[in-house]
């Protein structure tokens, strides 16, 4: 995934984001961690940047 903000950094070589901090910023990560688990696919949707890594607005998980 490219960083579509270009935040700079080694951000995109790494493949390191941070997740939007907020009211659901746990709910997230435990969607993450689920759909790793499990070997679900994701979709991520960046908006803006917090340094040089790409925040992460939402995430996907595919039900397939």
């Amino acid at each position: 995934m490219k960083n579509p903000e270009n935040c700079g950094g080694d951000s995109d070589a790494l493949g390191l984001y941070i997740l939007k901090q907020g009211d659901y910023t746990k709910e997230a990560f435990s969607v993450l961690l689920a759909a790793h688990m499990s070997n679900k696919k994701i979709n991520i949707y960046l908006q803006g940047c917090d340094g040089t890594y790409p925040i992460v607005d939402w995430v996907q998980v595919y039900d397939a």
